[in-house]
């Protein structure tokens, strides 16, 4: 280490951008000590390293670490809401139908909670939804599925992200009909993720934390090592109990300089 001078409590500045996977990197860390700047030369986890303080003891320069930064492998993200974006179902239906929303979602809500378990029954499960809004199966699926779209800067976020060694997961409840118009219509989601999990295939449904448990497990990951986007409180306050870091969407602004903040 070359001193160049001491100014209290330091932080560091990557002198280059390292890779944020489980490899390590041999970087020079540029440590920033309030105007002076020290060297650090070696082999670092570059997200290890976070907050020090400088002694001077014996005629030499040392440098503690008082604290660390969280090693973020992996990030989980929601599906609908969050990569996806349409606008309300059970109020499209209603300008569509000219039925209430609230007589829609009476009806549709019981629907969509059993045709997201692999336990279900066959078609006929959404015969009184298409009664009342006065569709058949094939347009009513295309009127539901086609109102949706990618958010392609969330999209293209996911793919920075993944460029610095960050693994990228799906974690989304959803139904048979649904995910295979998207794997169909939205490819460029598919081949973004490393995996995608859906409750209808897995037979878990988030809030249960076995949703949760089986993605770790699965991929020999540990709760701290892991950021889970939800626009679901309910579904976040779960994952957190786990050790995992959740991030609310509100935006996709707000939740893309949120997770750069964590892992640049």
């Amino acid at each position: 280490m070359k001193a160049v001078g001491f100014f209290g409590i330091l932080g560091t500045s990557r002198g280059e951008t390292a890779s944020k996977g489980v490899a390590k990197k041999s970087v020079t860390e540029s440590v920033i000590i309030g105007r002076d700047i020290f060297l650090v030369e070696g082999e670092h986890n570059i997200l290890d390293l976070t907050l020090y303080i400088l002694h001077f003891r014996e005629g030499q320069w040392f440098l503690r670490i008082i604290s660390r930064m969280a090693t973020f492998k992996a990030i989980v993200f929601d599906l609908n809401g969050v990569f996806l974006l349409s606008k309300n179902l059970s109020e499209r239906l209603s300008e569509k139908s000219g039925k209430a929303v609230d007589e829609i979602l009476a009806v549709m809500k019981p629907i969509l909670r059993e045709v997201r378990n692999p336990e279900r029954r066959g078609e006929e499960v959404w015969q009184p939804l298409l009664d009342m809004v006065g569709m058949n199966r094939t347009d009513f699926f295309e009127f539901y599925f086609s109102g949706e779209s990618i958010d392609m800067e969330m999209l293209d976020f996911a793919k920075s992200l993944k460029k610095k060694g960050v693994i990228v997961f799906i974690l989304s409840n959803n139904f048979r009909e649904r995910t295979e118009y998207y794997r169909t219509n939205f490819p460029l989601l598919f081949q973004m993720v490393d995996k995608a999990y859906f409750s209808w295939e897995t037979g878990l449904v988030k809030p249960d934390v076995r949703a949760y448990t089986n993605l770790l497990n699965e991929n020999n990951l540990d709760g701290e090592e892991c950021i889970y986007i939800d626009d679901s409180e309910e579904n976040l306050e779960v994952a957190r109990s786990l050790g995992i870091k959740g991030i609310k969407y509100e935006s996709g602004e707000q939740v893309r300089r949120e997770i750069d903040e964590l892992v640049g």
